[in-house]
């Protein structure tokens, strides 16, 4: 039932490569106590931090746009790194890079889906926020383990996120998901953007995020 939103196989490349090793040259991005660097771009649903996590709680608000939390710096070409679960309230998120403002005041740019329903399970690939939907999804045969990347959505997972030049590589608790070269004709994030953590509009969730660390690259 998820074919119509699939990207063509012959389309993605795999991503054969190893997670990067998190180590110390990452500089947190999240300070642990507060959301100082930080601000919501678009929505009505709620952010804030409790014992070194960045909450976000989603409502059933009709006809208002998915709700982001977004860096105040911007970046180009780095590794992300973070972990996610989910509430009680399962929804859906993702995680915003290089994005930016569309004429209509909406965020736009690349997504690295964050997602609940474990038929599809494309968490890790790639979505086109306001730019055209699915970039990378996770629909070919090769692709078996990392939709089984997720066991419990409960229960914290790793996600991690390099971006170089065109390329956008994503792992999920180290196994290989997407490997894109983005197309700047869907958006143009060659020059950057924003980094920002999505809660989906019209739906009660509540997603939680620790952990978050970035390493630039030159």
């Amino acid at each position: 039932q998820f074919e119509r939103s699939a990207v063509d196989d012959n389309k993605m490349k795999l991503n054969r490569d190893k997670e990067p090793k998190i180590d110390d040259s990452f500089k947190p991005l999240f300070n642990g106590k507060n959301l100082n660097g930080w601000h919501q771009a678009t929505g009505t649903a709620k952010f804030f931090t409790k014992d070194g996590e960045i909450i976000g709680i989603g409502n059933n608000d009709k006809d208002v746009p998915n709700s982001f939390l977004a860096t105040d710096k911007t970046y180009t070409n780095f590794i992300l790194s973070l972990e996610f679960k989910w509430g009680e309230h399962l929804g859906n998120s993702g995680v915003m890079i290089c994005a930016g403002i569309d004429g209509k005041g909406l965020v736009a740019g690349p997504q690295i889906e964050i997602e609940t329903n474990p038929e599809r399970a494309w968490t890790g690939g790639v979505y086109g926020e306001r730019c055209g939907a699915w970039k990378y999804s996770l629909s070919r045969k090769e692709h078996d383990a990392a939709r089984a990347a997720v066991s419990e959505f409960r229960d914290w997972n790793r996600m991690t996120i390099m971006c170089r030049g065109d390329s956008i590589k994503t792992w999920v608790n180290g196994v290989p998901c997407a490997n894109l070269d983005w197309n700047n004709s869907w958006f143009d994030a060659s020059n950057g953007g924003f980094i920002a953590f999505q809660v989906h509009a019209g739906g009660v969730s509540r997603i939680f995020i620790k952990d978050v660390k970035i390493k630039e690259l030159r």
